[in-house]
């Protein structure tokens, strides 16, 4: 795991999938 992390088209697509997942309570 790096400290920054790139917000590439891969990255936000992981995010959303994470969202789907456990809701927006992770990411106020």
């Amino acid at each position: 795991m790096h400290a920054k992390v790139t917000a590439t088209p891969a990255a936000l697509e992981l995010i959303a999938e994470i969202v789907a997942v456990h809701g927006p309570v992770l990411f106020h």
